[in-house]
C-alpha cells in the first residue's frame, strides 16, 4: 500500500515538473513566450495552456474576451469564436518545431514580438502585442495572416 502511494506521489511530481514555467515568472516578453511555447506540442488529451489557464497568459482586453467566449461556448454547448489554438494558429499542433522568438519595439510597458515555427512543412508566423500588467507580462493581442487580430475576431464573434 505504501509503495502505491509513493508511486502515485512521484508520478504527480513528475507531471508538475513537466509543466512550463508560469507566466508570472517572465521577466521579459520573450521569457513569457518561451514559457508558453515550452508546452508545445501539447500532449494528446491535454488542453492548450492559454485555454486551460488564460489568466496566466492573457491581459486585457484579450483576457476578458477569451473568458466571455469560453463561458458562452460552455453555456451553449457549441464551439465559440476561439475554436482554434491561437498560439499555433492551428487545430492540431502535432509536429510543431523550430520555435524562434523575436521581440520588437520593447519598452517598460509594451512590446511586440513575432514567433515563427513549423508544423510539418508549413512555416507559421504569429504576431504578439504584449503589455506589462500588475501580474507581469501578458499577451494583449495575437495575430496571424488568417486572423490579424484575435481581439477583433472575438469582438465580432460575440456581437
Amino acid at each position: 500500500m505504501k509503495l502505491a502511494v509513493l508511486a502515485a506521489a512521484l508520478a504527480a511530481l513528475a507531471c508538475l515538473s513537466a509543466q512550463p514555467a508560469l507566466a508570472a515568472e517572465a521577466d521579459t516578453p520573450a521569457d513569457l513566450l518561451r514559457a508558453l511555447y515550452a508546452a508545445y506540442p501539447v500532449a494528446a488529451g491535454r488542453t492548450p495552456p492559454v485555454q486551460d489557464r488564460p489568466k496566466a497568459w492573457f491581459g486585457e482586453p484579450l483576457l476578458g474576451l477569451v473568458l466571455r467566449d469560453q463561458a458562452a461556448a460552455k453555456a451553449s454547448g457549441e464551439p465559440g469564436g476561439l475554436d482554434f489554438d491561437p498560439i499555433c494558429a492551428c487545430q492540431d499542433d502535432t509536429g510543431l518545431r523550430g520555435v524562434a522568438i523575436a521581440a520588437q519595439d520593447e519598452d517598460a510597458v509594451r512590446a511586440k514580438a513575432v514567433v515563427g515555427f513549423r508544423i510539418g512543412a508549413q512555416a507559421i508566423s504569429v504576431r504578439y502585442r504584449l503589455a506589462r500588467t500588475e501580474a507581469g507580462w501578458r499577451i494583449v493581442d495575437v495575430g496571424t495572416d488568417d486572423v490579424p487580430s484575435l481581439v477583433k475576431h472575438l469582438r465580432r464573434f460575440s456581437q
